[in-house]
């Protein structure tokens, strides 16, 4: 098993590899891994899919092992709610939210016509905001590029992934001192 490297904030974590596959994966074959992971391995499978998946409490137990008391201490002591909170306001999930919120009047206004000047008026806005942000390099982006390299190279090379992740790490420090 290729350990992946997950980003936290500016921190990255070793974890197995099928912490960063897409939720359609966490299948009844994986949950029924759950019994040979070692605790460190299922409270982080239990953040990724508590912070990333924004799964619930009880799903995350069934899926992992853990008891839901146990999940809530380790929720508590890991800030994960703050984890949770730092990713949602990525580029990414941000325009997802943007297009989903532009979609949703979209439809409106072609069930209702387009004779509501208010929906006309919030699609130029929602329009705009998506366009500012494409358009926007900042450190989130920084970030997310980051991952991606360092993901791809650690394929090739997991020493210098290492040694790449320590120097992003600092350069991104540096970045956000200049906000």
């Amino acid at each position: 098993m290729v350990p992946q490297l997950l980003w936290y904030g500016t921190a990255i974590t070793a974890v197995p590899y099928f912490f960063d596959l897409p939720i359609r994966y966490f299948s009844s074959d994986l949950c029924a891994m759950k019994n040979g992971l070692t605790d460190g391995q299922r409270k982080e499978w239990a953040q990724l899919l508590f912070t990333r998946f924004d799964l619930s409490i009880k799903d995350i137990a069934l899926k992992t092992g853990a008891s839901e008391e146990e999940l809530r201490l380790w929720i508590q002591e890991g800030n994960w709610e703050g984890i949770r909170r730092s990713l949602l306001t990525s580029k990414e999930v941000q325009l997802n939210i943007l297009y989903d919120i532009l979609e949703s009047i979209t439809t409106r206004i072609k069930e209702n016509g387009a004779d509501n000047t208010k929906d006309a008026d919030l699609v130029i806005k929602y329009t705009t905001a998506i366009k500012n942000l494409e358009t926007e390099s900042s450190v989130t982006q920084i970030i997310e590029v980051a991952k991606k390299f360092i993901n791809w190279l650690q394929t090739i090379d997991i020493e210098l992934a290492k040694t790449v992740t320590l120097r992003f790490d600092a350069f991104i420090k540096e970045e956000l001192r200049k906000v």
